[in-house]
């Protein structure tokens, strides 16, 4: 079973309340017997959650061709684990293709991320940064339609990155050499940009 159109929204919809549930937990000082309470609660919830097992986006599934790709396009997509409006642990991340004002194709989005990231104080933690621009510098291949594997990622951090603030994430093509393709890409809080990144990937087949 995959993700139909007419279910992502519903999808979508618990999926941002699991994240308020995990941001609730993280930011309110329940004593014990209140935390059993809910574990009693998320539970009962679980045995609510009972049917045929979804086949991942990779899967081979029934259809042609181009549904075939279309469908894991969505999939992939809806579950993405830093974009996926029914993915759980996403933020999730908001970014699109557009055409940048000197006129560069890029793919850019904005986020904004609570006190569930936070590394430094007030900061959003490296590594958490360093999967968005992974995340990202991914989706920037597709501005070519190009697929490839992370072969290397260099993240500089020149600025904490804060934590409930607005966040301009964007990313483009840099060079293609054959099968290898280099894409770079930067954050901004406000004006100022916190961390800058570049990445090698390397072409597959699925």
């Amino acid at each position: 079973m995959t993700a139909m159109p007419d279910r992502i929204p519903a999808r979508a919809e618990l999926a941002q309340q699991l994240r308020a549930l995990m941001l609730d937990l993280h930011t309110t000082d329940l004593d014990a017997d209140q935390l059993r309470a809910v574990a009693r609660q998320v539970d009962a919830a679980r045995a609510a959650v009972d049917g045929p097992a979804r086949l991942d986006w990779h899967e081979d599934r029934p259809g042609d061709e181009v549904q075939l790709q279309e469908r894991r396009s969505v999939d992939f997509r809806t579950y993405s684990l830093f974009r996926g409006s029914a993915q759980p642990l996403a933020v999730p991340l908001v970014a699109e293709e557009r055409t940048d004002e000197d006129g560069r194709q890029v793919f850019a989005g904005s986020v904004r991320l609570n006190r569930m990231y936070e590394g430094p104080p007030g900061a959003v933690h490296g590594g958490y940064v360093a999967g968005l621009f992974d995340d990202l510098l991914g989706g920037a291949q597709g501005l070519i339609g190009f697929t490839g594997l992370t072969g290397k990622l260099e993240v500089r951090y020149r600025a904490q990155t804060p934590i409930d603030v607005d966040l301009d994430l964007v990313a483009w093509v840099d060079e293609q050499r054959g099968r290898r393709l280099t894409c770079k890409a930067e954050i901004r809080a406000a004006d100022t940009v916190t961390a800058e990144a570049t990445a090698l990937f390397v072409q597959y087949e699925l």
